[in-house]
């Protein structure tokens, strides 16, 4: 017998505040709305110790959450996300406080790769909209990799090969290195800040061309390519390949 398993569609409208995108109807363990940061840069989901009170989230294990700023244990959980019609079981999350993430607006938490991994799904920074299971956009098929649980790819940053994650979350292209740009900015994390130089960064991955505006962050870590200096990306988690712009 042949079985066909077909997934259903879902568009969800993301409200963008300032570089972050935003869910604005998200329910765990059938409380909400809240409202959820989408960074396809973070591994975990995470939530405010407040909004894990509310929802009846007791700690049962403990995550290293790292960032540019460093590393940190903190505790963790599992939710029932619902979005839509679209239910998930099971969803980790930590649980902490998120000075950075607060910062730019009244946010209850950060949907990361621990949701988003379920899905086929695109992310469309211009038009607003993130949608699950959708149909696979024209384009040039990169193969998805992954570093440390999250989506990544391979790619040329000023003519040099290197392997960039993708991140909603960042609002530049993150390079990491020795800086020797226009001046120089604070990065700010969940976890703290880091000083970094500003620089200009010319990226080639399939057929995607561009110039992007980036820092430069002292030291060894993977690039950071900001979904806003390609606008749309579309991650395929069944088929292991992502398509950028169009």
């Amino acid at each position: 017998m042949l079985l066909i398993c077909a997934f259903a569609s879902i568009v969800l409208p993301l409200l963008q505040v300032e570089h972050a995108v935003v869910l604005e109807h998200v329910y765990l363990n059938g409380q909400g709305p809240l409202r959820m940061l989408v960074d396809t840069g973070a591994q975990s989901s995470s939530i405010t110790p407040q909004v894990a009170r509310r929802i009846g989230a007791e700690p049962r294990f403990r995550v290293e959450q790292v960032t540019i700023a460093g590393s940190r244990i903190l505790p963790g959980a599992h939710t029932r996300v619902r979005v839509a019609h679209s239910e998930q079981q099971d969803v980790e999350v930590i649980i902490t406080e998120l000075p950075a993430t607060r910062r730019l607006a009244l946010l209850d938490g950060v949907l990361g790769q621990s949701w988003l991994t379920r899905f086929d799904y695109l992310i469309d920074v211009d038009r607003g909209q993130l949608i699950l299971d959708g149909e696979i956009p024209p384009g040039t098929r990169i193969p998805l990799l992954l570093v440390d649980g999250r989506p990544a790819i391979s790619l040329k940053v000023n003519g040099s090969q290197s392997v960039a994650v993708l991140d909603s979350g960042a609002p530049v292209m993150v390079l990491f290195g020795k800086g020797s740009g226009n001046g120089m900015v604070q990065v700010a994390t969940n976890n703290g800040f880091r000083e970094a130089s500003q620089a200009r960064a010319y990226v080639t991955a399939g057929n995607y061309r561009g110039v992007a505006d980036a820092v430069v962050v002292p030291g060894q870590d993977t690039t950071l390519l900001s979904l806003r200096t390609v606008g749309r990306v579309f991650v395929s988690n069944r088929r292991k390949f992502v398509v950028l712009g169009q």
